[in-house]
């Protein structure tokens, strides 16, 4: 007779799950949701920046040519696989959608609004910058420093590149 000998990923060893954890870091929020003790182990990974996936590269241009509070111009090159991971899959891109896809690794690029008044953007950014270890190319031009200083934190960045603001804009 054969007896069925059933894998429940609840009772899996702790070491075995953070090998799998460290493998398949795109999947991370689905893992959390398998037990208390998956959950506190991925909480955990994300406190290692050093094991963390990189940012190849990120964009952020504030416009004033539309409005006072301006328009934000982001473009960023990641690992197709980490887009649900950082959160950009659930960023509502509803402008100039740009997204091309070359050797696993994904170009996009999107134009947010009112910023000024959306702690949205904040939250987003924040999150998205939690999860890497380090930013490959970061380009600030017209960057609002307090956003900035919010979001970003301790992220470390490669190469950096900024453009201030131009006299009389604020």
């Amino acid at each position: 007779k054969h007896r069925m000998c059933r894998l429940i990923l609840a009772d899996l060893p702790s070491d075995i799950i953070r090998k799998i954890i460290r493998m398949e870091q795109a999947s991370l929020d689905r893992m959390r949701l398998v037990s208390c003790r998956w959950n506190s182990m991925a909480v955990a990974h994300l406190t290692n920046r050093k094991r963390l996936p990189i940012i190849k590269s990120f964009r952020w241009k504030r416009d004033y040519m539309y409005s006072t509070i301006g328009h934000v111009y982001i473009n960023i090159c990641l690992q197709h696989k980490y887009l649900n991971y950082f959160g950009v899959e659930s960023w509502k891109i509803k402008h100039y959608p740009f997204m091309l896809k070359y050797d696993e690794v994904i170009k996009l690029a999107t134009r947010f609004t009112n910023i000024g008044r959306n702690d949205n953007f904040v939250n987003r950014l924040t999150r998205f910058f939690g999860r890497c270890s380090r930013i490959e190319s970061l380009e600030l031009e017209r960057v609002n420093p307090i956003i900035l200083k919010t979001s970003m934190k301790d992220v470390i960045v490669d190469k950096l590149s900024i453009k201030p603001f131009d006299k009389g804009e604020s």
